[in-house]
């Protein structure tokens, strides 16, 4: 959790830049006299604060000028790169910024030629020391050392560097005793070879543990490595050799730079996977295992660091210590707690979240201390740093076995959770944090059982009294005689809606939590909620009451469990206090059907009649699901009273009422006989002009098709809805109407052949009206039309080739690219000389350009072929028919 605004992070960090530029700018500009240093900063900071954050460098003698925010490194680059041996240079301080750059840098080439000496006259000691041993009068193959030594020397060849270091390294893990002292001296001046320095190191590895020697030119090659190498990982395993308890402290730097090239955070654009650091890894936990004190101390400097992804890093590794000696992490826990003060931000990974799940894991290691200690810890922390401290009791109760285990810290943790998020008076985002905790753990709350249902019961009973209140008191504000102690008076719109929002998921949350409970358990569970529901009156707990109802429609699968609640239920039904409740009473009655369709009796008839009769449509409409319910369950055999109650609430002129039986007629349609088929087909017809009139085509495909099933076989009745309704429709101005209704169309010809010639004519007329998607042009959603045509014969076609050719030369006037549609199917049915036609019109209207090209070449091939098939009289053609139609096609084009 961000402690602290991280736009005035930004602001901190930027003014901290600016006034070390303004601290070393006279120092800079001391340098020479021709330097020329101009603030070019701009923005809001630096005009307030009137510092440079951004400044420019250049010289007239020098090549070019530099800009940055970065004035101290940007002048060290431009200094080395353009003063070392100027003529024209002219200080106007002896001491000044250009002096000290040159300082470091005599110092560093001076260490650098030092260590070219030092490599030197190890190479020549090396040479020697073969001389000296071959003088001795033995043979190369006698004496291990000679071998090794020339390994080494001819580590100078570059082509075979690779070959001979891995040689070197068979020969460290057989013959380590063999590496003499300058053969090690050598070898570490290869440690910064960017080709060899991985092999080296193993090889100088390999020889240091089975030797136990400690040469100073392996440690500072080595320290050299981890400060700046690639090979760091592999270095640390030379500089474990070297830290022991005197000399840890010696090397206290140099752990602190392995420690800060370990980089656990992961950056956008990086490649997945495990950054992993083996050797660095085993170093600390070595470290962990002789030098806990200072690793202790350590860690705590580390931890206390205010950088997000310094903060990251530190944890990543801690955690590999802490999987080894969780005692370790109990001991930085307090620490750990009080990082969660730092900043942080939610971009790509949280500091705070992983040094939660850090923390966790130490907690389920060692419950009972670490509890504690996170307990001791909390009372101190902000209110961001709580925020983040309730993630923790989230990541526990997700390990089930740390639950299961731990009753009494389970239990404590529950408690606080429900506590704190119950709590009004608690700010917004730690309600949040408690209830989203326990709403994430609510798999494993369920096996829990019995001993928590009370507490999340009563939460649930709770949170669903103050949403009743908060409806009332939104109700007080719009009558605008708001009483005094209306919390919402003073709000604005936005601010109530949140309230509203943010109750309505504390509510679901834990509603989720207790429907995983109860379905564990339900005979034990149901009665209890049984229980607290039908001694409420509806008067004074309406919205309670809905919500109970709800709460167990959604949790009760038990078929004979539910059955036992019917005579009840049928009360609620015929409540007359709250249409509300009898709502949610009837939409549970839904639910029982569905799953016990043995409470379908004739009292349930008798009640469904009733309802289909009230007064308020909306406790019509929800009739009619229980009655779809109903007539789903009885299958192949529907009940008179069931087609009586269906056909009355299809003649309901409610639309919401008759719009929820539509979808009964597909179940009655085989059932129904003659006089009850035209009933039905009778009120469809009657409703459908209202819909057409408001352009509401969905409701009207929807209408159409329950008019086709009840009409089923009836050839009248067919025809006078494709007659009076489809084909019309096919042809509104609504295309994607149009489009479901063609396929209406397409589907009725496929039973009744005399439709097909209506159904081409639309099939044209809806192609005349429409073309590709000018988003997506290789999509055409009229793909299966045109593959519909293809599917008549060609008879069928040539009776209706004078529309097809108009539609064809409409669209090519408008889109010739659209028009290859029809060139296709014209030469598919072999209309040759209206295929030609088309084309001319084409390649006569179409300017030749080079987006038109390609287009322009295919339509004179087409013309072409078909030129060449109008040409055949029985099968045959000569070549010099060919070549004229060739050549009359060139003179077009």
């Amino acid at each position: 959790m961000a402690q602290l605004d991280n736009t005035q992070k930004q602001i901190n960090t930027a003014v901290e830049l600016g006034r070390k530029n303004q601290s070393i700018l006279p120092k800079v500009q001391a340098w020479c006299s021709h330097l020329k240093l101009a603030d070019v900063s701009g923005g809001m900071v630096a005009a307030m604060y009137r510092i440079p954050l951004s400044v420019n460098i250049s010289c007239p003698h020098a090549s070019g000028g530099y800009e940055s925010m970065q004035l101290e490194s940007m002048a060290r680059d431009f200094i080395i790169e353009n003063c070392e041996n100027c003529s024209f240079h002219s200080p106007t301080t002896a001491i000044n910024f250009g002096y000290d750059v040159f300082q470091e840098l005599n110092a560093f080439r001076e260490r650098e030629r030092q260590e070219e000496l030092q490599a030197a006259d190890a190479k020549k000691q090396l040479k020697e020391s073969i001389k000296k041993l071959l003088d001795q009068q033995k043979t190369v193959a006698e004496i291990p050392e000679v071998s090794i030594l020339k390994l080494i020397e001819s580590l100078e060849v570059i082509g075979d560097q690779k070959e001979t270091a891995e040689k070197l390294n068979e020969a460290s893990l057989l013959q380590p005793l063999f590496f003499t002292d300058i053969a090690l001296d050598v070898l570490a001046t290869y440690f910064t070879d960017k080709n060899i320095s991985a092999e080296c190191l193993q090889v100088a590895s390999n020889v240091l543990l089975a030797t136990n020697k400690y040469p100073e030119s392996c440690i500072r090659k080595a320290i050299e490595v981890i400060k700046d190498g690639d090979q760091f990982d592999r270095a640390s395993v030379i500089l474990k050799h070297f830290v022991n308890a005197e000399t840890i402290q010696n090397y206290k730097s140099t752990i602190n730079s392995l420690f800060g090239r370990l980089r656990y955070e992961r950056f956008p654009g990086e490649p997945f996977g495990e950054k992993e650091y083996p050797n660095a890894e085993v170093f600390f936990v070595e470290l962990l295992k002789s030098h806990e004190q200072f690793l202790l101390d350590f860690f705590t400097d580390q931890l206390l660091i205010n950088d997000k992804s310094h903060r990251i890093n530190t944890v990543d590794l801690l955690e590999n210590l802490v999987a080894v000696n969780p005692e370790f992490g109990l001991k930085l826990l307090p620490t750990l707690i009080k990082t969660l003060e730092l900043e942080d931000d939610q971009y790509m990974t949280s500091a705070d979240k992983v040094t939660c799940f850090l923390i966790a894991k130490v907690v389920i290691a060692i419950p009972n201390p670490a509890y504690k200690a996170l307990e001791a810890e909390k009372v101190k922390l902000s209110l961001g740093g709580k925020v983040a401290h309730y993630s923790i009791y989230d990541k526990l109760l997700k390990d089930k076995h740390f639950i299961i285990n731990n009753p009494e810290i389970t239990e404590h943790i529950i408690s606080d959770l429900l506590k704190t998020g119950l709590d009004k008076s608690n700010d917004e985002v730690i309600r949040d944090e408690a209830i989203d905790a326990l709403y994430y753990a609510k798999e494993n709350l369920a096996d829990l059982g019995i001993n928590y249902f009370s507490q999340i019961l009563s939460a649930f009973r709770q949170l669903v009294e103050e949403r009743s209140a908060f409806k009332w008191y939104v109700k007080e504000i719009e009558t605008k005689k708001v009483s005094t102690f209306n919390p919402l008076a003073g709000k604005n719109a936005m601010d109530v809606h949140h309230l509203e929002l943010k109750l309505n998921s504390y509510r679901e949350h834990i509603k989720a939590c207790l429907i995983e409970i109860i379905k564990t358990n339900q005979p034990v569970y149901i009665p209890q909620i049984f229980d607290i529901l039908f001694p409420l009156d509806t008067k004074n707990n309406e919205y309670i009451k809905k919500e109970f109802i709800s709460l167990i429609r959604s949790s009760c699968t038990d078929p004979l469990l539910l059955s036992r609640f019917i005579p009840k239920l049928y009360n609620y039904l015929f409540d007359p206090d709250d249409k509300t409740i009898r709502v949610q009473a009837i939409r549970f009655l839904d639910h029982l059907v569905s799953s016990v369709p043995q409470v379908i009796t004739s009292t349930l008839h008798d009640v469904v009649e009733i309802f289909l009769g009230d007064d308020d449509p909306e406790i019509r409409g929800e009739t009619v699901g229980v009655l779809e319910s109903m007539i789903e369950a009885a299958g192949e055999n529907p009940s008179r009273q069931q087609i009586h109650n269906a056909l009355k609430a299809l003649a309901d002129r409610t639309i919401f009422v008759h719009k929820k039986a539509l979808p009964i007629c597909h179940d009655l349609a085989p059932h129904l006989d003659e006089t009850t088929r035209m009933a039905f087909y009778l009120e469809l017809n009657a409703i459908l002009p209202h819909y057409e009139s408001k352009h509401e085509f969905d409701t009207c495909l929807q209408i159409v098709n329950c008019m086709l099933a009840i009409a089923g076989k009836v050839i009248k009745l067919v025809e006078f809805t494709v007659k009076q309704y489809i084909i019309r429709f096919c042809d509104v101005d609504d295309l994607h109407a149009a489009r479901d209704f063609l396929h209406v169309l397409n589907r009725i010809k496929s039973d009744f052949s005399q439709y097909r010639t209506e159904w081409f004519k639309s099939a044209l007329s809806y192609l005349k009206r429409s073309e590709p998607d000018r988003y997506n042009p290789s999509f055409d959603p009229r793909v299966d039309i045109f593959e519909e045509i293809y599917s008549y014969t060609y008879e069928e076609i040539v009776q209706n080739e004078s529309p097809l050719f108009e539609t064809a030369r409409q669209i090519a006037s408008r889109s010739p690219h659209d028009a290859v549609n029809f060139l296709f199917i014209l030469s598919h049915f072999e209309l040759h000389g209206l295929c030609i036609n088309l084309c001319n019109q084409i390649l006569e209207t179409v300017p030749a350009t080079k987006s038109t090209q390609s287009l322009l070449e295919f339509v004179s091939r087409i013309k072409q072929y078909s030129a060449i098939e109008s040409q055949i009289p029985a099968g045959r053609i000569e070549v010099s028919v060919i070549q004229k139609l060739e050549n009359e096609t060139k003179k077009t084009n």
